[in-house]
């Protein structure tokens, strides 16, 4: 992955994990695994 792509992750986690939001975190799943098929 790239710099920018962890950076964006690392933002996404933090706030998901931070809300404790359940959809934050789906949405947080699916995106890893769109990004992890396309690198």
């Amino acid at each position: 992955g790239s710099a920018v792509h962890n950076d964006l992750v690392g933002r996404i986690q933090a706030n998901a994990f931070a809300l404790r939001c359940p959809i934050g975190r789906k949405v947080l799943q699916c995106l890893n695994s769109v990004l992890n098929m396309s690198l």
